[in-house]
């Protein structure tokens, strides 16, 4: 038996990984967790991009490396300088 990383549950009527188990109950855990990251991340976004400078916070440029610790990168700001405006 082998305990779901997600959740640390095995399945009782399959002894499968949540992933693969076809129960619903495990299911819509599994949603909720997706769901509830997928929000957490935009919010971290959304403050992110209140943090950038007028001329960045709407350049489709920026590349999200690390969301936990709010770090972006753009290979077109140089010397805190835009070089495309």
């Amino acid at each position: 038996m082998e305990e779901c990383l997600i959740t640390n549950i095995v399945c009782s009527n399959s002894n499968k990984k949540c992933k693969i188990c076809k129960l619903d109950k495990c299911k819509e855990v599994l949603n909720m967790i997706d769901v509830q990251q997928s929000i957490e991340n935009k919010y971290k976004i959304l403050e992110i991009k209140k943090k950038l400078p007028k001329e960045c916070k709407n350049c489709t440029f920026l590349e999200y490396i690390d969301l936990s610790n709010r770090k972006v990168r753009c290979f077109y700001r140089m010397k805190d300088k835009c070089m495309l405006k």
